[in-house]
């Protein structure tokens, strides 16, 4: 868990302590152990940078990774765990696992009969499965459908129109600058003029909040 003094937004849950106390009879830490909902829904966490982040995640490896099991004797960590820490590393390192600056990942949500604000949480992409996810399924009965199934579903939901090129958008870049190279001798090759091909760019170093541009 997150310490509280951690976050200048967490300090604001101080006076919550007295509430436990007066309310419940229970220190902030009691209640944490024993209704951890409760205090969530009332103080907003934050994910340290990665400066911060990177070394209390090594640590809790470090620590408990080579720790024998008290039943079988074996480690904690297996070959496979230890492949996935390195994953988890990296991704923290780089930045994705940590709150973007100046971005708030919290809302509120009202006052409880306690007098205490509640948030919701805006991490995660549970505001969007509904969306593009819900037409696959409703139309595919399935969310692994082929990539002509998904290229109609997207264009349908996010245009309203069919998707009239090919469904492997690298031949459509190879056929586009074929054509484009022979535009000259064939009077047909302008069938796909309309089309901006990536691979005719440079890639980028730009980033979208923390994450990187990914080439195409």
């Amino acid at each position: 868990k997150m310490n509280v003094e951690s976050n200048p937004a967490r300090k604001r849950g101080r006076p919550k302590g007295s509430t436990c106390r007066k309310i419940f009879n229970l220190s902030f830490d009691q209640m944490l152990l024993r209704n951890p909902r409760f205090i969530a829904r009332r103080c907003p966490r934050h994910v340290p940078p990665p400066s911060i982040l990177v070394p209390a995640i090594q640590h809790v490896f470090d620590t408990f990774g080579p720790a024998l099991d008290a039943k079988t004797g074996t480690p904690l960590f297996s070959k496979q765990a230890w492949a996935k820490e390195n994953a988890v590393i990296e991704l923290a390192q780089e930045g994705y696992l940590s709150d973007i600056e100046g971005i708030s990942m919290y809302k509120k949500t009202g006052i409880d009969k306690y007098g205490l604000e509640k948030f919701k949480l805006l991490r995660g992409t549970n505001n969007v499965e509904g969306g593009p996810h819900g037409d696959i399924y409703r139309k595919f009965g399935a969310l692994n459908g082929m990539n002509q199934a998904l290229f109609s579903a997207f264009s349908m939901h996010l245009y309203g129109v069919d998707w009239d090129y090919h469904h492997d958008i690298g031949l459509i870049k190879r056929t586009s600058f074929l054509l484009n190279y022979l535009s000259d001798l064939l009077e047909s090759a302008d069938s796909y003029s309309d089309w901006i091909n990536g691979d005719l760019y440079e890639a980028t170093d730009e980033t979208f909040g923390i994450c990187k541009i990914p080439g195409v």
